[in-house]
This record gives structure tokens, sequence and C-alpha cells, in this order.
């Protein structure tokens, strides 16, 4: 695994996993999830996040796959295959940034993000809660998050470079490569527009805090201070990458 710390709390990780059965494995995705959604209720006009969207602005969301862990044999494979690929990475994240250790206490399951040709998502932190026009909050959720993971599922698109535009750092991942960053206004990043193809990447989050719901037993992150100490050793690591 090579890594690199982009600046900023940005960290990328090259050469993850083996990514040779990546494509069946978002072929079995499309035909066996049908729920995938834009994620916006049409009666309310609202996301999944609670966020209002306006009716010509759906089409541009990328569709999200939900429910990976409950699919055949070979997706649930491959997704636990990616989930502790990721992990790892988390793992050499807190060794340079140990302080995280103490804000992560679990992560959210695994879900796909899709782009097809014009889709795209503007400028945005993944902890920001959204209000009603009366200042009540719709989903405290994303209080939750404090660092974000994602890992590319593949790379047979044009555009869809993620930006973090706040540092002046753009980014085209390689397939199996990761990137963690802040879920916080430090990490406001944007997913440029697919010009042609589709970006397919998983997401996941880690969390802290207590939010009254049935975390998953794989999903808690209990021994993530003991692997930090003992693993982790014998990575590459690239150094900062200066940005002008």
């Amino acid at each position: 695994m090579i890594v690199k710390h982009l600046g900023n709390g940005i960290m990328s990780f090259d050469e993850v996993v083996d990514t040779s059965d990546f494509e069946a494995y978002l072929e079995r995705i499309y035909a066996e999830n049908l729920d995938a959604t834009h994620g916006v209720n049409a009666e309310s006009s609202t996301n999944d996040g609670g966020y209002m969207v306006e009716q010509e602005h759906v089409s541009k969301m990328p569709t999200r796959f939900y429910g990976l862990s409950c699919g055949s044999e070979f997706t649930k494979g491959i997704t636990t295959l990616i989930n502790d690929g990721i992990y790892r990475c988390l793992v050499e994240y807190c060794r340079s940034f140990p302080v995280a250790i103490e804000c992560i206490g679990w992560r959210t399951s695994g879900q796909i993000a899709s782009y097809s040709i014009g889709q795209t998502i503007g400028p945005h932190s993944d902890c920001a809660l959204p209000y009603d026009k009366d200042g009540n909050v719709l989903n405290s959720f994303p209080l939750h998050n404090t660092l974000t993971g994602s890992m590319a599922l593949n790379e047979d698109f044009e555009g869809g470079d993620i930006k973090f535009r706040p540092w002046g750092i753009t980014v085209r991942p390689k397939i199996g490569s990761v990137l963690i960053y802040p879920s916080s206004f430090i990490g406001c990043h944007e997913v440029e527009p697919i010009t042609s193809g589709v970006r397919n990447s998983y997401l996941q989050w880690f969390c802290q805090g207590d939010t009254n719901m049935e975390v998953q037993e794989e999903n808690k992150l209990s021994s993530l201070s003991k692997d930090v100490q003992h693993f982790g050793q014998g990575y590459v690591h690239v150094g900062i990458v200066q940005h002008v």
C-alpha cells in the first residue's frame, strides 16, 4: 500500500486491495439492488439527509446503492474485502493522526455512489445538518461523522475528479485506491461532472457518539487503538504533496 499525505488531513492510499473482481461486483450490484435511488422522496422533495432538492437537480444526483451486505455470497465477499481494505487505511490514517482514535467508535455500513454523464455534487461537508424553514433540525445523524472514507471501484470514465476547493487539491482516484479525510468543513469536497462513462465509489463514514440505533457487531471499532499500535508497519509513505 502506498500512502500519500495530500495536506489538511486528506490522505490517499493506493494499491490497497485486489481489484480483479470489481467489474463483476458492480454488475452484480446493479442486478441485485433494485432499490437503488437518487435518494430523493418525490412527495417531499427531500433527500435521505433531509435536504430539500429542486426537481430539476434530482437527475444530476448520483444513484445510491445500499444493503451491500445482504446480496449474494459473491457481493458480500467483495464488500467484506472492501471494508477490510478501507479499515487498514483507517489504521494507517490514525497512525498519522492519533487523536482521531478518540473520535471514532464505529463505522456506517457502506454504500455505492454511481455517477452517470452529467451527474455531479457541489461543495459540501459530510457533517452539516439540514434545517427546515423554521430552524428545526431535520437530521442530526451527520453530527456523528468524524472521517469520510471512499474507495474507487472503477476508472473507465472522464470527469468526476474529487476536488477539495479550499485547499486547491484535486484527486482522480485510481481503481482500488482510498481517500480518507475529515467529515467536517475542513474536508469540504465536491465531485466534478461526469463527461463520459460511469463513476462508482464505495463510501463509508467513521463515527462517534450514541445515535440510539443498533450498530452491527462488524461495524464496531473497539479494537482500533490496539490495531493502530500493532499494525500498519511497512507501508510506503510518499509524504505531503504540495499544491500551489
